[in-house]
């Protein structure tokens, strides 16, 4: 399953997005696309209290979409809120 989404980068520029949803042995994993760089990386999508991973060459770590994205698969979880403190 796939779904299109605009996405807003750090200069407000939206950029067009993919959500796509793929099964591994059964289990859900979310992703997230634009263009042909895969920027973030859900494996338990259904698990609200677990963030995805998301990769810095492309997005900052406030989730902030780069506005020079590249792939540098350096994955990061961002602070959930409550784990901030």
């Amino acid at each position: 399953m796939a779904k299109s989404l605009d996405i807003v980068d750090e200069h407000q520029q939206e950029l067009p997005g993919l959500w796509a949803l793929y099964l591994s042995a059964g289990q859900p994993i979310a992703t997230i696309w634009v263009g042909n760089l895969l920027v973030s990386v859900d494996p338990t999508p259904k698990d609200k209290n677990t963030p995805g991973w998301h990769d810095r060459g492309a997005v900052l770590n406030d989730t902030t979409l780069r506005s020079e994205r590249r792939q540098a698969c350096d994955w990061f979880q961002p602070l959930m809120p409550e784990k901030a403190s």
